[in-house]
């Protein structure tokens, strides 16, 4: 009778559970390129906004996906209110909802997203940017932009237009690794 129990759990729980809700996945995947409206199919960096976009840094431009059709930014030379650069190498959110770009060697971008303008930042001399290379971004609580560079860290702070320096690398020494 033990056995015969037994038996029974067994087979019960096996029929059981195979129709897991928590266990079944329909997932399905779509697969985007150049085809399908990409500005390119090399990818540096992907981030979704606060109001469910997805953009995506490509080294020919950014585009923006909605979920249905993808909306494409490029660097225009005679138009400084774009893109500096076409390659993206990072995308950040601000609290105000700005989009922070880190840029291959222009520096880096802000993009207000109501009007799909673009300000640009570059290196000055001292006291800004220590180098245009800008490979590494984030957005702090307080809305301060750290970069990673080649050759250091800079925390550019909007409100007061400044530069902090809290890291320059000596030529020759190896490089940090966060």
């Amino acid at each position: 009778m033990i056995k015969f129990c037994r038996y029974i759990w067994v087979v019960f729980f096996l029929l059981v559970g195979n129709q897991s809700v928590g266990q079944y996945y329909n997932l399905t995947f779509r697969n985007h390129s150049s085809y399908s409206g990409l500005t390119q199919s090399e990818i540096e960096s992907i981030y979704e906004d606060s109001r469910g976009f997805l953009w995506i840094g490509t080294h020919f431009g950014l585009s923006r996906y909605d979920g249905r059709e993808f909306r494409n930014f490029y660097h225009h030379v005679d138009d400084p209110s774009t893109l500096g650069d076409n390659i993206i190498n990072a995308i950040d959110e601000d609290s105000e909802g700005n989009l922070w770009m880190a840029l291959y060697n222009i520096g880096f971008c802000k993009m207000n997203p109501l009007n799909s303008r673009f300000t640009n930042y570059r290196s000055a001399g001292p006291g800004t940017l220590i180098n245009e290379k800008v490979e590494a971004l984030i957005v702090d609580r307080k809305n301060r932009v750290w970069l990673g560079t080649e050759e250091g860290i800079s925390i550019f702070e909007p409100a007061k237009g400044n530069y902090i320096n809290i890291a320059q690398f000596i030529p020759g020494q190896k490089p940090i690794n966060v």
